[in-house]
C-alpha cells in the first residue's frame, strides 16, 4: 500500500485513492498516534495489504514562524515518523516543490488551489469538503497529490 501525508495539524492522509482522513488530533491538539496507526489499519483491512511506503511531505521552516510552532510540527512529523515505522512501512520524505513538479506540472498551480484543481480532475470521487465546511480541505488534496506522486515513484522504482 502507498500512504500520501500532508503532515501538520491541518494535514491529510491519503491510504488509497479513496480513502482519505484529516490528520487525527488528541484532546490536547497533537497528532494522535493511537487514531492514526486505526486508520492506517483500517485501510489495510480495506485493501487487504499489510506495509508499503508512506510518501510525507518534507517542509522547513518559514520566516517567522516561532520556536513553539516549529517544536510542535516536529514532534507531529515525528509521531507520524514513528507509527508508520512501527507498523513496517518504509518512510520517504518528499519535497514540496519535487512532487508539485511531478503531479501538478504546468498545467496547475503549484499552491492550495492547484492541487484541490488536480484532486477534482483526477480523482472525483474524493469528496474534499469535510462534513460542517463549505471549502475543500487542502491539506488532504496535498495527501491525495503526494499520494498520486508515490504511485508514480513506485512504478520507476
Amino acid at each position: 500500500m502507498i500512504v500520501g501525508i500532508d503532515p501538520g495539524l491541518k494535514g491529510g492522509l491519503c491510504f488509497h485513492s479513496g480513502i482519505v482522513s484529516v490528520m487525527p488530533l488528541n484532546s490536547d491538539g497533537k497528532i494522535d498516534p493511537i487514531m492514526l496507526s486505526a486508520k492506517a489499519r483500517v485501510a489495510e483491512l480495506a485493501i487487504n495489504e499489510k506495509g508499503g511506503v508512506v510518501y510525507i511531505e518534507r517542509t522547513s521552516a518559514r520566516p517567522g514562524q516561532g520556536v513553539t510552532s516549529m517544536y510542535n510540527f516536529g514532534y507531529g512529523c515525528g509521531t507520524i515518523y514513528g507509527v508508520f515505522s512501527a507498523l513496517g512501512y518504509i518512510v520517504r520524505y518528499v519535497t514540496p516543490q519535487r512532487w508539485k513538479k511531478v503531479v501538478l506540472g504546468t498545467q496547475y498551480t503549484h499552491d492550495k488551489e492547484g492541487a484541490i484543481a488536480f484532486c477534482r480532475e483526477h480523482y472525483p470521487h474524493i469528496d474534499l469538503i469535510r462534513p460542517r465546511c463549505r471549502t475543500p480541505h487542502d491539506g488532504i488534496a496535498d495527501s491525495v497529490a503526494i499520494w498520486h506522486y508515490g504511485m508514480i515513484d513506485q512504478q520507476l522504482t
